[in-house]
């Protein structure tokens, strides 16, 4: 399977494809290092002698101003090849990764292999971007992460899914390579054509494992891709590093991404990877100089929850999850398998996501017979029509002048049939099938009713048949 990222690279010249690589290290220079930044910015030295200083070689560099420079940036809308190069050049790479998205997103789906996991996902997609807001629009809601070690050994202050201390591999020499097959066809037996969307690592980092090539070939041999990697440590063992990127080059399906820590790591590498190889890795920039926000969830929410000094290590905080996964988190290490998806950080949940289900497994049939089991409980769950409802917790209704708003801390919207079902949902003291009576006696026409209550019960607004019932249930495992 290509993606279209995939096509657009192939579709481009090695000329065109190194003009791109040099723009990202330009706009990964600025973005990540205050000192490049500011020196760009007051103009005391030439953009080019700058850019040249950290290898940049681009011709016309003025032409990328509208990205980087706000005096500038009303140009960009209308920017061609011909008026601003570099710019028409980088937003129509960068246009292509954003509009991939969505394919990623279609690509998680099983293809009818379970449907009870395909009904359930999509209901928990819908539920996300109304529940996370504009930080849901860049989630693919890949179905599958396989977490190959116990913990993690870099320990970041902002880790938005709290990753534990690093304690063990899974032993791929002693369980053998044909044992990480059947697990990876155990989980394709039940969520098909998403396996292409899944990946190596959750709370973990991949490039602790010694063997994490052999994961990734053993991956490719059974889905046709290398599953994306990202990583905080592209340094500790740069053959490893190197390994990797070259097993990308197989299939181009999706970007990599390292992790970066500190400015003084962005120059390190830098200085190790050329432009060129890093055109297919992310660079995530996530030091105290950097302009690119952090989530606020994981360890970050806990320390701005508890008031630890750390958190004032940045105050380029935003509202917002780093949990992607709608679907299945495998543990290998522990033989455990977990059905989550994203929402917002809180003290119920800080890791920015909610666990529905949790269970170990015995052997890959029994990993198997574990995922359709809880595909199934979750996508049967259904509002009882005499049992009394009320709004999900997240959400409330206010009044707006003479209407009536359903909102959450994220946004709001208005319909004319609040102004009835509205307060007997807030009571939570009606059954569906009361508040329907209801709402036909005020003139309401019964067909458009169930549809609004239906509606509002699978995006998430009404009832909790889309979130699972307590925190406890990580207690499971």
């Amino acid at each position: 399977m290509k993606s279209p990222y995939t096509e657009y690279l192939e579709s481009k010249t090695e000329t065109e494809l190194n003009i791109i690589a040099h723009i990202k290290r330009f706009l990964e220079c600025f973005v990540g290092d205050r000192e490049f930044r500011e020196s760009v910015s007051d103009s005391s030295q030439s953009t080019d002698a700058l850019a040249l200083e950290r290898g940049i070689q681009l011709e016309n560099l003025e032409s990328l101003r509208p990205v980087y420079d706000q005096e500038f940036a009303h140009f960009r809308k209308d920017a061609t090849v011909e008026t601003w190069t570099l710019t028409a050049l980088w937003d129509e790479y960068h246009g292509t990764l954003t509009a991939s998205l969505p394919f990623y997103a279609w690509s998680g789906d099983s293809d009818g292999v379970t449907e009870d996991f395909d009904n359930w996902r999509q209901k928990q997609m819908i539920r996300t971007a109304f529940d996370v807001g504009a930080a849901a629009r860049g989630l693919t809601h890949p179905p599958v992460a396989f977490e190959l070690s116990d913990g993690c050994s870099v320990g970041c202050w902002f880790c938005g899914i709290s990753a534990k201390k690093f304690g063990g591999h899974f032993p791929l020499d002693a369980v053998g390579v044909e044992h990480w097959r059947e697990i990876l066809e155990a989980t394709q037996s039940v969520i098909g054509r998403g396996m292409v969307a899944g990946f190596c690592y959750w709370a973990t980092e991949p490039l602790d494992h010694p063997d994490y090539v052999k994961f990734l070939e053993t991956y490719y041999q059974v889905t046709g891709v290398i599953p994306q990697t990202t990583t905080a440590i592209p340094l500790r063992n740069e053959e490893l590093t190197r390994n990797v990127l070259s097993l990308w080059d197989k299939s181009k399906f999706v970007p990599n991404r390292f992790s970066v820590l500190t400015t003084p790591i962005l120059r390190r590498i830098h200085n190790i990877f050329t432009p060129e190889e890093l055109l297919g890795v992310e660079l995530v920039l996530q030091g105290f100089e950097s302009l690119t926000p952090k989530s606020n969830a994981g360890k970050a929410y806990e320390n701005g929850e508890n008031k630890r000094p750390v958190k004032s290590k940045s105050d380029n905080m935003q509202e917002g999850t780093i949990a992607c996964v709608t679907g299945f988190l495998v543990n290998l290490p522990n033989s455990t398998v977990r059905l989550v998806s994203p929402t917002l950080p809180s003290k119920e949940w800080p890791d920015g996501y909610y666990v529905f289900s949790s269970a170990k497994f015995k052997d890959p049939s029994d990993l198997a017979q574990k995922m359709r089991e809880m595909a199934f409980a979750e996508s049967r769950k259904m509002l009882s029509s005499k049992t009394p409802i009320s709004l999900s917790s997240s959400y409330r209704f206010e009044n707006e002048g003479e209407a009536i708003k359903l909102r959450n801390d994220i946004f709001g919207f208005t319909m004319d049939i609040f102004s009835i079902i509205g307060p007997m949902l807030d009571s939570g003291k009606y059954s569906p099938n009361e508040i329907l009576k209801k709402a036909v006696a005020d003139g309401y026409d019964p067909i458009l009713v169930m549809k609004i209550m239906s509606d509002l019960t699978n995006s998430g607004f009404v009832g909790d048949v889309l979130r699972p019932a307590s925190a406890s249930v990580e207690e499971l495992v």
